[in-house]
């Protein structure tokens, strides 16, 4: 299934570029190819839901309706259904889808706040179409009941079932659509080639005859005109169809107007109420035809098909984006990718004999490919279309407004002019000067502007008549020319080391920006940034020019710098689908992918195709840029590989809260672009990003969820960011006291409350936790998100300190003891410690039997520090009085003991002696 996007050309103030009464200056442009899904295989219908913002598209052969968001170009969902699903309606009563499943007679009623099958409504027949009636809550569906049609009327509050009264015999009621101008429903027979006009009764009160078996409907409820395509598909297969229409009908009279001729056999039908343009899908022709009602005619046909696949088949309005959407049922392009890295791919992409330079048509989506004797006209498979044989080789070919404009370097310079419609030279306008080169188109003066290298000239050229109004002298060898619509001046690369600077309206040379050292090969305008990329061939580095003034004057300084490459460079481009600058470089097989975000290469693209490159250009339907090369091929440069992000708030905000997201790049991401958006839908975001760090912000109506700032990492998987409350409750500070909390993912907090809420997406995030009041802590920890709040509580204590009282004195094994601020602590070692916060604390030492100790009493003062104090006790026995003599205790008594005993011999010796 292959979704494109289609709007009216807006200008740069963002007013419609028509007339609002005949609007016949309008152009539809395709905005984007919005995506190919594999969800589904041969897709019918398809309902867009300003509810959540996502289409819903039905695949009848897989039995299942895919679900997009259209603004991110991301399929969310795939749901199944019955049997054969076919037609699909919004019912914005309760937020339904209703899926007709044609095979398995019932209708799926899925619920677009869950994206799930919620109830099944069974029918005796076989449901086709419906159209919802707002004003009696009533869903009508087309249908068949054995063999013959049936519209069913379905009351949406209940879900019951009731006739409308018979139809003809052998009819075949297909697409439909809601009057609510008179109340009528109108129904297309596809069979009897006529569309019914269906009372709020009931009653078919007209019959109005329309062309070959009517399919799609659409009403304008700007000029009550009703739309209605006509298939013809069994003349198709007869070989004799007859002429395809769109039957218009006006249905205040319901009478038949006129038929308008689209393309081959078409089916959807839409209509555009912001341009009030119809679009109608033709499925074998592979287009999209747009009616404007007011000359009730074809004025544009839309290409919608790639390749040989299938062209659309059914055609939704998305009223946010304003845009209109068809649906294709296709397969997937085929391409092997050869080489890749961060910044992209590189793959060979078709051959293409010396080619040098390329031009792409959006409206046609065909390649014009200039070589030295032609320009060859090539399909995006490959194919060559036609051969457009010139006089000389073609140097630059830029394409404009349905144009390709081609620098011929013959004898007679020349400007070949190529009508992209019918692929045939329109005109050749013959230049004074030799070898033109580099061509710019200044799209707000309808003008050329021609680098003139040989002459050091600048032509510009007057679109209107061709003819050459101002050749502006310049610089030495101007060659590589940019425009920007911003400044409205083109940007003239010089061999002087210059980059020349013209005001495209007066054709006025402001003046030389001065790149010393450089040798501008190419040079690009960035409206991202309002820089300008200067690619060198005779530097091995990147100049860049900040033009965010706008505005300048000889006086100002260069505001240049330089991003060193390694090597010279040959061309520069601009990929818009990623904002990535790719530069080829001269004599490698090597492209530099620069972010001009994070103003930063990012990374490169390695490919033996790339050597000796031409100009690159870029292609919006594919996204990719291509390069000609000497290889007599091109090669496809493709953005790096994405993969699904989804940011979620649901269980944050309720419903009918606006909530807005913005996610840019940060350190390593090979995406280059801001992407913002604000919805109510509770559904979520979901984006497609390559690998990568980005930064995300998100700020909501809902008072009490607070901003939430964060990053996240892209790394070759998909990522769901569904975002909870974090809830951190303090306990232990004083009232009022400031503390703070830091995540290990970069995120601080700070409050004087006991409570800091925050919001995280699943995954593990240590912390740390400090105070101003630094006489209190708590420890780091961590916390897990895993799809559910958290509440994580945090306890702060005082920072103590040791005071330690060592004693000396006692004998080993004595108990003894210590009074520190009332609390007392003993010890049979010679230590005793205390934790106590800051502070001045009395102490008292505990008595020890027969010692007493000194600084018995006294105070200590703790100040961040560990505090020791020493205590000494001594005996106090009169023995221990004594003059210590270096004897111990035990060898005192031991000689005292001795002394005693041999006075008492010789005291007993004496009394002998005296009794002899």
């Amino acid at each position: 299934m292959l979704l494109s996007g289609f709007v009216v050309l807006f200008n740069g103030s963002n007013q419609p570029m028509y007339d609002q009464n005949t609007m016949e200056s309008a152009v539809v442009i395709q905005n984007s190819n919005i995506g190919q899904y594999a969800d589904g295989s041969n897709s019918q219908g398809g309902v867009y839901d300003p509810f959540n913002q996502e289409l819903y598209i039905t695949n009848s052969c897989s039995n299942n309706v895919t679900v997009v968001n259209a603004f991110l170009n991301h399929s969310v969902a795939n749901i199944a259904v019955g049997s054969d699903p076919y037609g699909i309606s919004y019912v914005p009563y309760d937020h339904n889808i209703y899926v007709n499943n044609h095979k398995s007679n019932n209708i799926s009623v899925i619920s677009s706040v869950t994206n799930t099958v919620v109830s099944s409504i069974k029918l005796p027949g076989s449901p086709q179409f419906s159209v919802y009636d707002p004003l009696t809550q009533e869903l009508y569906v087309s249908g068949s009941e054995y063999n013959q049609g049936v519209i069913w009327e379905i009351n949406v509050t209940d879900n019951n079932t009731f006739y409308t009264p018979s139809l003809p015999f052998e009819s075949c009621p297909y697409g439909m659509a809601f009057d609510p101008y008179n109340g009528y429903v109108y129904v297309a027979d596809y069979t009897q080639n006529d569309v019914y006009a269906l009372s709020p009764s009931g009653a078919i009160v007209a019959y109005i005859p329309v062309g070959e078996q009517p399919y799609g409907v659409a009403f304008d409820t700007s000029n009550k005109m009703l739309y209605v395509s006509d298939y013809d598909f069994n003349g198709l297969l007869s070989g004799c169809p007859q002429e395809y229409n769109v039957s218009i009908i006006n249905t205040v009279n319901n009478t038949f107007v006129k038929n308008v001729a689209p393309g081959t056999s078409p089916e959807g039908v839409t209509y555009d109420p912001v341009n009030g343009y119809i679009y109608v899908a033709n499925y074998l022709s592979g287009n999209i035809s747009v009616i404007s009602p007011a000359t009730e005619s074809i004025i544009q046909s839309l290409p919608a098909m790639i390749g040989n696949q299938k062209g659309p088949s059914a055609i939704v309005y998305d009223p946010v984006l304003q845009q209109v959407i068809s649906v294709n049922d296709v397969s997937g392009k085929d391409s092997t990718l050869n080489y890749n890295s961060v910044g992209g791919i590189a793959n060979k992409y078709m051959d293409s004999t010396a080619t040098k330079s390329i031009a792409y048509d959006p409206e046609n989506h065909l390649l014009y490919a200039g070589n030295s004797t032609s320009i060859n006209v090539y399909s995006l498979n490959g194919s060559l279309i036609k051969s457009i044989p010139t006089s000389a080789a073609i140097l630059s070919i830029i394409y404009a407004n349905n144009t390709v404009f081609a620098a011929v370097n013959s004898n007679t310079a020349q400007i070949t002019i190529i009508n992209t419609d019918t692929n045939s030279v329109t005109k050749t306008v013959n230049l004074t000067y030799s070898s033109p080169d580099g061509l710019a188109y200044d799209s707000r003066n309808n003008t050329l502007f021609i680098a003139f290298p040989y002459n050091n000239d600048v032509g510009v050229m007057d679109l209107s008549n061709h003819s050459i109004v101002k050749n502006l002298e310049v610089g030495i060898c101007p060659g590589a020319l940019t425009y920007s619509n911003v400044t409205n001046q083109v940007y003239v690369a010089q061999h002087d080391e210059n980059i020349h600077i013209i005001n495209a309206s007066n054709y006025v040379n402001i003046f030389p920006y001065s790149v010393p050292g450089s040798c501008p090969s190419e040079v690009i305008y960035d409206p991202n940034t309002n820089f300008i990329y200067i690619a060198n061939s005779g530097n091995n580095s990147m100049f860049i020019i900040n033009e965010s003034n706008g505005n300048f004057n000889s006086s100002l300084s260069t505001p240049f710098y330089k991003v060193p490459l390694g090597s010279p460079q040959q061309s520069i481009a601009l990929n818009p689908s990623n904002g990535l600058i790719y530069i080829m470089q001269s004599g490698t097989d090597n492209v530099t992918v620069f972010n001009p975000i994070l103003n930063k290469t990012v990374g490169s693209i390695n490919s033996p195709y790339l050597s000796n490159s031409g100009l690159m250009t870029y292609i919006p339907g594919d996204q990719i840029l291509l390069d000609p090369n000497s290889n007599n091929y091109l090669e496809e440069i493709s953005p790096a590989p994405t993969f699904n992000v989804t940011i979620g708030v649901k269980t944050l905000i309720p419903a009918g809260n606006t909530w807005n997201l913005q996610i840019q790049p940060s350190m390593d991401s090979a995406f280059a672009q801001v992407y913002s958006s604000s919805q109510s839908s509770t559904h979520g975001v979901f984006l497609t990003l390559p690998n990568g760090t980005y930064d995300l912000n998100i700020s909501t109506s809902y008072s009490k969820v607070p901003s939430i700032h964060g990053d996240f990492v892209v790394n070759g998987t998909e990522i769901s960011l569904n975002y909870y409350n974090v809830n951190f409750t303090e306990s232990g500070l004083p009232s009022g006291t400031i503390w703070y909390l830091n995540l290990s993912n970069g995120q601080t907090y700070k409050t004087t409350s006991n409570t800091i809420s925050f919001q995280e997406h699943n995954g593990n995030y240590p912390y740390t936790v400090s105070t101003s009041n630094k006489i209190y802590h708590a420890p780091a920890s961590s916390f897990t998100v895993n799809g559910a709040a958290v509440s994580e509580p945090v306890t702060f204590s005082l920072y103590t300190y040791s005071v330690t009282f060592t004693e000396s004195g006692l004998p080993s094994g004595t108990t003894w003891s210590v009074t520190l601020n009332g609390t007392t602590e003993s010890s049979t070692t010679d230590t005793i410690t205390f934790s106590v916060p800051n502070g001045t604390y009395s102490y008292s030492i505990g008595s020890v039997s027969g010692y007493t100790a000194s600084n018995l009493n006294g105070s200590v003062t703790v100040n961040g520090n560990n505090i020791p104090i020493s205590i000494t006790f001594s005996s106090t026995s009169p023995l221990a009085k004594q003059p210590s003599s270096g004897i111990s205790r035990i060898e005192l008594y031991g000689i005292i003991g001795a002394v005693v005993a041999i006075a008492a011999i010789g005291s007993a010796i004496a009394l002998v002696r005296k009794r002899k």
